[in-house]
């Protein structure tokens, strides 16, 4: 199975994240700010969700 790396896959990166996916790569996000950003400002990304 080959990776992808998406950098900062949030807000229009999200589009991203499930192209990989449905094409059978795995999935590398990096992330350029804190996990405590990433929470307040998309509390519902690890489940695939923007808001």
């Amino acid at each position: 199975m080959s990776s992808v790396v998406v950098i900062n896959p949030v807000k229009s990166g999200v589009k991203y994240k499930k192209a990989v996916k449905d094409r059978g790569h795995r999935l590398i996000s990096v992330y350029a700010f804190s996990e405590e950003l990433l929470e307040k400002r998309w509390p519902y990304h690890a489940d695939g969700g923007v808001s």
